[in-house]
Formats: structure tokens, C-alpha cells, sequence
């Protein structure tokens, strides 16, 4: 019976933590044994994870973590860590020196930019140097995976790209619009815009803030529900009422939740603004859903997405193009709905979790087959 480690930043809800469990939930009932390990303390996730079957450990709370991880590995029969962010990733080369018959696999969610964050040279360098460790690398996506094999010296047959997929069927709830647009205090004349995510400098809220000043300026019956945390929620806070738009709740910080999938159903269109991404998990969530969608041109949007056939993608950084894919996205309502179900049929038809998974299987195969 395969034996595999995932090794997590933390518990915390993201879309790597989201990524890891469905690999667990899926892979279980095929004879696959999960361990989940991680670095920080961060709570959230920890019950769900429990709930898929896999054991949690908390490697941070028997310092140094190296150590704790390889006396884990050898005790539980580990054949596979699976790391998923570059600091894991060097933890787990550390752990595994001295350490024979254990494969290294990491999942890529995201290539680091110098101006992705604070101390964005020092992320960027580890993230770079992180990529040497393992004995395959797997990219969320093939846009990133043709970005990895060009750095000097990655070995291509290394890297072995598997596109992120979700639960389709459950992010398509239609039924819970009216309830949840009225837990909410939405009109039904009101055309919601819907972001999720954390609220950090990548995701580029402010630009998404201003865009949206111009659009409720000229439709008062517009809303924008902003869900999600992070470190920069007081200072996005400040910069909505300074536009005026947390007055008559034009925009609602709702916070950290659980039920993404009942806040698509409640909106209309949703609006990713970010300077960065892998293979965007909230895209993939809301194609599912069947919502017009606003995206930056990051990452691999372009796998995922075919402007003016499945979404409206638009040149990051810039706010005039987002505040006029948003104009379009009121002004023209049918168009914005064809998009909508044409964006639903292409992720019912590629990007499935349970494809993700299988192509996961095939990832742990290369190593338990030897």
C-alpha cells in the first residue's frame, strides 16, 4: 500500500491546501495511505484534512523540522513526500539527507516574481533554488512547466505538468442564489461582482477597487462582494471608504469563508485582478459555476481561458481595460451569460478533479513502480 507525506505551509484554507486534499480524497480509496505534515501553525483546515481519511502531524512542534520529518518518515514507512511551496520543498531536502529509498515530488502553484511581494528578491531566490531539489516537479500548469525547463540546468524529464482541476458539480448550486443573495442583502436588480482569495499585493484589490468606483459611478446597482483575508484588509478597507463605496454597502468585505461555492451562486460576474497566479483555482471555480468571468492575462490564463469566448481576459496592471470589461459585463447581459456557459462546458470537459488525480496516480507511479 503506496505511503505518501503531504507536506503543507499549513492548514490554512488556500488553494494548495485545497489541491492536497483532493489528491487525499481521491486517491484513498485506491489503496493510497495519506500523512499530512506542516510547518506553521494554522488550524483552519486541519479538521477537513482528518476527514479524508489522512493523519495530521505538526512538524514545527519538535524543532528542528528536518529532524522531525525523518524520524516520521522512517517510523511510518514514507515512500513519497510530497512538498507543495518552496520553503517545504528545502525542508524537505534537508530531511531526507541520509535518508535512501524516499522520493522528493513538489508541486509548482506558483513561480515567485521579484515584485509579487515584500522581499520579493529573497522569495524569488529560494523559490529558484527550491526547483533543483526534488526528483520531479510537478507545475500546475503546461505554461508554467514550459517556464521551469527553461532554466539552466533543469532537467526536463523532471518536470511533468498536471493542470489543476476542481469539483465541478460542486461549485454549480444555482438553487442557493436567492437564498444567499438575501443572507447578503442583494436586490435582484443588482449585478454582483465577486472576488475571493487572499487579500494580499499579488491580487491587485486596489486596481479592482478603483475599477469599480468608475463602474458604480455609472450603475448605482452594481455591488462588489470581496471574500477572503490577509494583510492588507485594513488598508484595502480604507481605500474603499475613501472612494466612498462602503457607504449603502456598494462593497462588502465578507471575510474568511467556508461556502465560495453559495457566493457564486449569489454573483453575477467574477473579477480576478492579481499581477500573478498558477493555474488559478478561483477561475476554475467559477467557470464551474457558470459565471461570467474578468481575469488578467497571468500565469496560465490562457490555458484555461479564450478571450471573448469563455471570459473577458484583460492586460494586468492596467486599470482601464478591467473597469471596461466590467462596464461590458452590465451593459451587455447576454453576451456576459454565453460566455458564462461556454466557460462551464470547457471546465466540465478538461478540468475535472478526477482527472487531476489520476494524472497525480501516474506522477507517484514514476517512484513506486521502481
Amino acid at each position: 500500500m503506496p505511503t505518501i507525506l503531504q507536506f503543507l505551509h499549513s492548514y490554512e484554507d488556500t488553494s494548495v491546501t485545497r489541491i492536497a486534499g483532493q489528491i487525499i480524497q481521491h486517491l484513498t480509496p485506491q489503496g493510497y495511505t495519506f500523512h499530512t505534515g506542516v510547518a506553521v501553525d494554522d488550524p483552519k483546515q486541519k479538521a477537513f484534512i482528518q476527514s479524508l481519511g489522512a493523519t495530521t502531524t505538526e512538524f514545527f512542534k519538535t524543532p528542528p523540522i528536518p529532524a522531525a520529518m525523518r524520524d516520521f518518515i522512517r517510523q511510518n514507512g514514507v515512500q513519497i513526500v510530497h512538498s507543495h511551496t518552496p520553503r517545504t520543498a528545502v525542508l524537505t531536502n534537508l530531511a531526507l539527507r541520509g535518508v535512501s529509498n524516499v522520493a522528493h515530488v513538489t508541486t509548482r502553484h506558483l513561480l515567485t516574481q521579484l515584485n509579487s511581494r515584500k522581499m520579493g528578491l529573497v522569495y524569488t531566490a529560494v523559490d529558484r533554488v527550491s526547483l533543483y531539489m526534488p526528483n520531479l516537479i510537478i507545475p500546475v500548469s503546461k505554461t508554467m512547466g514550459e517556464q521551469i525547463t527553461s532554466f539552466p540546468m533543469i532537467d526536463p524529464k523532471k518536470v511533468f505538468p498536471i493542470q489543476n482541476g476542481v469539483d465541478t458539480r460542486r461549485f454549480y448550486v444555482p438553487e442557493e442564489r436567492s437564498a444567499c443573495r438575501a443572507e447578503l442583502g442583494l436586490r435582484d436588480n443588482e449585478i454582483v461582482f465577486l472576488f475571493t482569495g487572499r487579500l494580499e499585493w499579488m491580487k491587485r484589490i486596489d486596481l479592482l477597487l478603483t475599477a469599480f468606483h468608475t463602474v458604480h459611478t455609472h450603475h448605482p446597482h452594481t455591488r462588489l462582494l470581496i471574500a477572503g483575508v490577509g494583510t492588507l484588509e485594513t488598508e484595502l478597507k480604507q481605500q474603499a471608504e475613501s472612494l466612498g463605496l462602503l457607504k449603502d454597502n456598494a462593497v462588502v468585505f465578507l471575510g474568511f469563508r467556508r461556502d465560495v461555492q453559495r457566493l457564486l451562486a449569489a454573483c453575477d460576474v467574477y473579477v480576478q485582478s492579481s499581477s500573478n497566479e498558477g493555474l488559478s483555482l478561483s477561475i476554475l471555480e467559477a467557470m464551474a459555476a457558470e459565471k461570467a468571468i474578468i481575469a488578467t492575462n497571468v500565469g496560465a490564463a490562457l490555458e484555461v481561458l479564450e478571450n471573448g469566448v469563455t471570459a473577458h481576459v484583460i492586460p494586468p496592471l492596467e486599470v482601464e481595460p478591467l473597469t471596461n470589461a466590467m462596464l461590458a459585463t452590465v451593459e451587455q447581459p447576454e453576451q456576459a451569460k454565453a460566455l458564462a456557459s461556454r466557460a462551464r462546458a470547457v471546465v466540465n470537459a478538461q478540468f475535472s478533479v478526477e482527472k487531476m488525480a489520476e494524472n497525480y496516480a501516474s506522477a507517484y507511479q514514476k517512484f513506486l513502480s521502481r
